[in-house]
Parts: C-alpha cells; structure tokens; sequence
C-alpha cells in the first residue's frame, strides 16, 4: 500500500529510533523490561512529580503541563438587522469579483513586453525571477503560466503562478494562486470558473485596486434572458468577508438560493439560509442563534459576471 502523501512529507526529517527485540517477543525498553509489541498496558505509569512537575520552581526535568484554559465572552454582533441589509446590499452592488479582470490585464501587461524582457510573450519562464525592465518600461518577475497556451477548448482562458509586474504607468499587478475559465464556445449556456488567487491590480476600477483573496468556483448558465450564477467557496474583498454555500443569485432573483456568510465587523459570522429555490428572504443567524427572517436584495451580486460574459 502506498504511504500517504502527509506522510511522505515527513521521510527524512527525524532519524528513526532504534528499537531491540528481547526474547518475548517484544522491545526491549532503556529500563531493561520488556513491553509487548501491542499491549503497552504493561508500561510503568510516568514518576509522579508533584503538581509543580519535580525539580526547580519551574518543574524541570520530566515536568508535565496541560494547556491554559481560555474563558472568553460570547460574541455580539456590531450589525443589528439593517446594518446587516445595508452591508451585503453594500457588497452586492460592488458585485462578486470574476476572473476576467485579471487575465484581462495579465494579457494587457504582457504586451508591453518585449522580446528582451520578459522574451517570452505569453509567460515569465523564469528566466527573471528578480525581474527585468521592458524598453515600454514595464516591469516583470516571477513565475506565470497562461492558460490560453494549454487549452483544452476554444473558449478557455486563466493564468496562475507567483508573479509581479508594473505596467508602463506604473501601476502594480501582483498576484499569488491562479483563476480560470471554461466553456465549450464563446455562445455556449454554460461557463464554469474558478478563482483560488490573492491578488491587487492598481488599475481595476473595482474591488481588485486595493487587492482581493479567493478560494471560490462556480457555473454561470444563460438562457431565455435569464442568467444565473451558484458559488461555493470564500472570498475577500472591498472590506468584505464572504463564504457561500451553494449559493444562487439571479437576473429575475431579488434574493438567493443556498446559504451565505458575511463576516461582522466583531468578528463573528452572520448567516443567511435561503433554501435550495430563491427568494427574497432567509433564515438570519450569529454564530449559530437565531436571529429571525432577513429579507435583502442581492441581485446585483451576479451583474459582474453578466456584464463580462456578454463582452468576452
């Protein structure tokens, strides 16, 4: 049976113990006893030193501690019900952040390269990995692989590595992770994305200037002038915490499907269960009360993704 990969990771870091097989059958302990193999029940109990752990005034040798037990207040949300509203209306006009601004810019910054710097005109190979200056003025280093190169079909499109550039300007493209996209065609009904990336773009109008963090994916499906979008995951962004859960939003949607989480401003998470159809209100509860029925709008949340989808 193969060892798991955890444990792979740990060959090599401490040398192995050497053990000796006594008569018995068993290992042959420092003390000079021998302790069966699989019944340790035969084992001394450890030396009982006392409640300051034996030697010194701080135990010394062979001392034994337990962990502090930490007592800490429940906590209370800051938002009552309609700052609630007023926050996730907030984030949902922000809108979710797609994976389109980022290649979109990725593609923007590499044509500013040349065949000097970075020399490759769709990745950093690695070749600058302490950057290098294009004559444009733009600025590469790091890692990147550009999905469009690897495609499996004709509308498939994302970029990962570890990288970070400036453009002309000056402004600053740094991104950590990956994020993508796939549909069988430009016309297609369904597009599946995802985002797993810590990211800034100083040249985004929106929630990626001041930089975002994402472990998020989800389908986005067209059809008979509705659009729709269902995401799982987490993601960071305009002073905003999210995590979702199967969550639905909709052009013909006021509210959602699935459940959501936005995280309070104390620090505690606020969450919202809508059910597996949409509507406008749901379920409200702070870290696991009750708090009763909230209704919001969040169709907004989707219009970020519509609006890219019909422009790609």
């Amino acid at each position: 049976m193969k060892a798991p990969f955890w444990a792979l990771l740990a060959v090599g870091c401490a040398a192995p113990a050497v053990q000796t097989v006594c008569e018995e059958g068993g290992l042959l302990a420092e003390d000079g006893r021998c302790y069966d193999i699989v019944d340790d029940s035969a084992a001394p109990e450890p030396e009982d030193r006392g409640e300051d752990g034996g030697e010194g005034e701080d135990g010394g040798e062979g001392q034994t501690s337990t962990l502090p037990q930490l007592e800490a207040d429940a906590l209370r949300a800051a938002w009552d019900g309609p700052a609630l509203v007023a926050a996730l209306e907030s984030a949902a006009a922000v809108g979710l952040p797609t994976p389109f601004g980022l290649t979109t810019a990725y593609a923007e910054l590499m044509a500013q390269g040349d065949s000097r710097c970075p020399a490759n005109p769709y990745e950093l190979d690695g070749r600058f990995l302490r950057g290098c200056t294009a004559d444009s003025g733009a600025f590469y280093s790091g890692v990147s692989t550009w999905i469009p190169v690897h495609r499996r079909t004709e509308f498939e499109f994302g970029v990962n590595g570890d990288f970070m550039m400036f453009d002309r300007d000056g402004r600053r493209l740094e991104v950590g992770g990956g994020v993508g996209w796939q549909a069988e065609s430009r016309e297609a009904p369904v597009m599946k994305f995802g985002m797993y990336v810590t990211a800034v773009w100083e040249g985004d109008p929106g929630p990626l200037h001041d930089g975002l963090s994402a472990s998020l994916n989800g389908i986005l499906t067209r059809g008979s002038g509705r659009q729709a979008l269902e995401v799982d995951g987490s993601v960071a962004f305009a002073g905003y915490a999210f995590a979702f859960r199967r969550a639905g939003f909709a052009t013909d949607c006021v509210g959602g499907s699935g459940s959501l989480e936005l995280r309070d401003p104390s620090l505690g998470w606020h969450r919202l269960d809508f059910g597996s159809t949409c509507t406008p209100c749901g379920t409200w509860s702070f870290e696991g009360a009750e708090m009763g029925e909230l209704c919001v709008d969040l169709s907004p949340m989707i219009q970020t993704y519509s609006d890219a989808w019909s422009t790609l």
